[in-house]
């Protein structure tokens, strides 16, 4: 595209959508390569956080649990927070962001659905 032929004014949303529906199509690319591994872990989370509320069913809300490793001596070298809030949300976000391709010929909101 020619910027000198737009003028002095140009609308640059058709400019804008194109990118973000070329940016919207790396992630799609990305996420059908992290879908198993992204998976597998959901699982790992979804199986940690069903253990401990069998092992404590009293136990309400699951606020701060998390999975430690322990390194030889027992101290902890690395802890990740179970929650199932982090994958419902994530995936609430690829369901809300599945499609956007045609961005161009597409009314476009950041409006929360």
């Amino acid at each position: 595209m020619d910027i000198q032929k737009l003028g002095e004014r140009a609308d640059l949303r058709p400019v804008l959508r194109e990118y973000v529906e070329g940016l919207a199509s790396i992630h799609a690319r990305m996420r059908e390569k992290l879908a198993t591994p992204v998976g597998e872990a959901e699982a790992l989370i979804e199986d940690g956080i069903a253990r401990f509320r069998r092992a404590f069913p009293d136990e309400t809300p699951l606020v701060g649990l998390h999975a430690v490793e322990r390194a030889e001596r027992g101290n902890w070298s690395h802890q990740t927070p179970l929650t199932a809030l982090m994958i419902e949300r994530w995936r609430h976000l690829l369901q809300r962001n599945d499609s956007l391709v045609n961005l161009v010929r597409r009314h476009v909101s950041s409006e929360p659905d």
